[in-house]
């Protein structure tokens, strides 16, 4: 085994079976995300196979992420599978649209069987969701919270994602350039909405 290809938290840790369970549960959408529970209930079996296992969101995920270049199998279905990276990375291939509209509205869409979708593999605490432009660029669309109080505080984060780059590139920085957007939210309310590129490839990670 090349140690160096390991991902890092496992080549600093170890990879005892502790810590490749533990990246394993790090790796999936954290419960604080909004429409997080959403997101895992769209998968097949929903909720009620999570609380059985933490991790069954490998069986039908192959636990892909735009974060890096990583995918599980599961090893009682890996005679099953013929896939090659090309077929099932989320760099090259579409997005399941289902999970797409769950993750960033909510809602009880249901997907069947083995998706392609980074949704399960994203953290942070708004709700967001990864799409592509007609020009083919993979974006993450990232909305503010839920709630009076929580609102007051995020609907700004749009507006400093926005601003806070122009101030880095002015220093002379090399940043990510966010773009801002106006639309229609949750409950009809207009709402901004911040994009940014992905800033990942299959040959660099986060």
């Amino acid at each position: 085994m090349n140690e160096a290809l390991l991902p890092h938290y496992i080549r600093v840790n170890g990879a005892s079976e502790k810590h490749i369970l533990r990246w394993l549960r790090k790796r999936k959408v954290p419960d604080n995300r909004r429409f997080a529970y959403s997101i895992l209930n769209a998968l097949k079996g929903g909720l009620e196979a999570d609380e059985k296992n933490p991790l069954s969101y490998l069986n039908t995920t192959f636990a892909l992420s735009l974060k890096d270049s990583f995918w599980v199998v599961p090893t009682h279905k890996a005679h099953l599978y013929l896939y090659k990276w090309a077929h099932v990375n989320l760099f090259e291939n579409e997005f399941n649209p289902i999970l797409q509209e769950v993750a960033f509205n909510g809602g009880r869409g249901q997907t069947q069987g083995q998706i392609l979708s980074p949704e399960p593999t994203t953290d942070g605490m708004l709700k967001k969701c990864w799409c592509r432009t007609s020009q083919g660029v993979i974006e993450l669309i990232k909305g503010t919270g839920e709630g009076d109080e929580l609102r007051y505080v995020v609907a700004r984060e749009p507006l400093c994602e926005y601003y806070m780059p122009q101030v880095a590139q002015a220093m002379g920085l090399d940043c990510v350039v966010y773009g801002l957007e106006k639309g229609i939210g949750e409950w009809g309310r207009r709402e901004r909405f911040s994009t940014c590129p992905l800033f990942t490839s299959q040959k660099w990670g986060f």
